[in-house]
């Protein structure tokens, strides 16, 4: 098998985010080199590499509380012309045959003005459009649309292209024109298949519902916190909501805890056996349409991390997000309604076994949309690795 020499470019260091480590599981470290504007946060998550050339974009400039179009400006006029050269130089300096071009945030922008898309061959990923919610309030919508037209600019011309769900591979073959993308999200290994037919060993006498990583739906999930409080108290077992990874949520004011429990970022192996370990996963996104561009085309990481520990889905969100769309032909979970909230969480919180009575589903899901093997082939078939040399 031939690797090529290959340039990962990327809003995110190469600690994260996991996806990406996921991805190149196996991939010959000797023949990876990175390029990123953000500094690494931990070392738990960590993908080796020859080098990583780190265009340095000042957080003080990302942060969003304070003058965030300013920011923005600045950023767009002063950090965007440096890091387009700073790219440019970096591909002088590693040669690469292979770029993988992550267009994400501001590096989506860097990547177009810098043309590199241009020089050698290219493949491209969208994990989330420019313009959803968090960057139309940051950015302002004229220079999300600046951005986006980068993106869109790069997508085309890359030699190969994927998306992260089905509802954003249509939206790009609408924008762009450009056919025959591929799927790239989160997935399941061989090893997590082989744990999903065994029988974890863990307490029925409470129900523990695990949310992992970041909040990116703050209104659905208090939403749902409520809910949930309200339920407890008809249900026969206690319920428990644990937190695994960044950031804390503890300052909330609705964190609660008596029944609320943080895990913080924990290696893989041991937070997959945390996982397995609970009885739910839990989702939300948007009930509302304040944030459709994210609500109906991103995909969060979190759906495969679930399946890959055999728990079921509980997803608060809108009939048209991406996450609901993908329930519909494969039945993981349960997609609550909200408008009877309490009632169906009573409901579904009451199921004796859920694990059991979801495994068959969940089963089938990895073995076909979440198998990790054959996206990660697909994915390196794209990187121009070759299988036949």
């Amino acid at each position: 098998m031939h690797f090529p020499k290959l340039l990962v470019v990327t809003e995110f260091p190469p600690n994260s985010p996991t996806l990406t480590v996921q991805c190149l599981k196996g991939f010959p470290t000797d023949r990876i080199y990175w390029w990123s504007c953000t500094p690494e946060i931990t070392s738990i998550y960590g993908q080796r590499y020859v080098r990583h050339y780190r265009c340095r974009l000042p957080e003080i400039l990302t942060r969003p509380q304070r003058y965030p179009r300013l920011k923005a400006l600045l950023v767009e006029q002063l950090w965007l012309p440096y890091a387009g050269r700073h790219l440019r130089k970096t591909l002088e300096h590693v040669s690469p045959t292979q770029l993988w071009l992550n267009l994400y945030g501001w590096t989506a922008a860097a990547i177009g003005r810098s043309g590199i898309v241009r020089l050698t061959r290219a493949h491209t990923t969208i994990w989330d459009f420019p313009d959803t919610d968090e960057f139309l309030r940051r950015w302002g919508e004229a220079r999300c649309r600046r951005v986006l037209k980068w993106a869109h600019s790069v997508y085309r011309e890359a030699t190969t292209c994927d998306a992260v769900s089905q509802p954003m591979r249509e939206e790009l073959a609408r924008q762009t024109g450009r056919l025959g993308a591929s799927l790239l999200h989160s997935g399941i290994e061989d090893s997590d298949l082989f744990r999903l037919a065994e029988v974890p060993k863990r307490s029925k006498e409470t129900v523990r519902i695990a949310y992992a990583g970041s909040m990116l739906a703050p209104a659905a999930f208090i939403l749902f916190v409520n809910g949930v409080q309200r339920a407890a108290k008809e249900l026969k077992r206690p319920v428990s909501l644990e937190f695994f990874g960044n950031p804390s949520q503890r300052h909330n004011t609705w964190f609660d805890p008596s029944w609320m429990h943080e895990h913080g970022v924990l290696e893989e192996p041991s937070l997959m056996e945390q996982l397995r370990q609970c009885t739910w996963g839990f989702l939300a996104m948007d009930i509302d349409e304040r944030n459709p561009r994210y609500n109906r085309f991103s995909f969060p990481n979190k759906f495969g991390t679930y399946l890959a520990a055999g728990l079921p889905l509980l997803l608060l969100s809108g009939p048209d997000s991406s996450v609901a769309r993908m329930l519909e032909t494969q039945p993981v979970g349960v997609r609550l309604d909200h408008a009877r909230l309490h009632s169906h969480l009573v409901e579904i919180l009451s199921i004796d076994d859920p694990r059991s009575a979801f495994l068959p589903a969940i089963q089938a899901c990895a073995r076909t949309e979440f198998y990790m093997p054959r996206i990660r082939q697909i994915l390196w078939k794209n990187l121009g690795v070759d299988s036949a040399a």
